[in-house]
């Protein structure tokens, strides 16, 4: 199975109530740079990134609450951080991939517990943020819409 395959499997049983085929799927992450969470050698999750925005996040529903969620979260980060952006925006870019990754309770629960904050209304997105986040010594700060 080749890597969109993949990606896609993990989006659909992430996303079942979502209808989309694998070509609108494909071309919708084709601008995107995807990083990949591995178990016992196995794509179990990706995260899509354009730009400095975490457009998608999934984690296969086997292994969600197992910290590879948070694992993604910051090697997304960090690949944001290393592109000299010091901003990070979850669920909104240029390339408008999907409705977000902060989509439903679980997900606004799961990136609040790692800093980020609503931003008011009307100021182009859900959530923006001010969390520190290490990397090689030196501190990123994040915002999330």
């Amino acid at each position: 199975m080749d890597s969109i395959s993949k990606f896609y499997k993990i989006f659909t049983d992430c996303f079942d109530f979502i209808p989309m085929s694998i070509d609108v799927f494909e071309r919708k992450i084709s601008s995107c740079h995807m990083i990949n969470e591995y178990a016992d050698g196995e794509i179990i999750g990706f995260s899509a990134v354009n730009e400095n925005s975490i457009v998608l996040i999934c984690i296969h529903p086997d292994f969600q609450d197992k910290k590879y969620g948070s694992k993604l979260l910051l090697k997304s980060e960090k690949y944001i951080y290393e592109q000299g952006y010091r901003k990070v925006i979850i669920g909104r870019s240029d390339c408008d991939l999907f409705f977000g990754a902060v989509m439903d309770n679980f997900s606004h629960r799961f990136f609040e517990k790692r800093g980020y904050v609503r931003l008011p209304a009307g100021t182009g997105g859900q959530f923006p943020q001010r969390r520190r986040s290490e990397y090689a010594g030196r501190v990123a700060v994040s915002r999330v819409i």
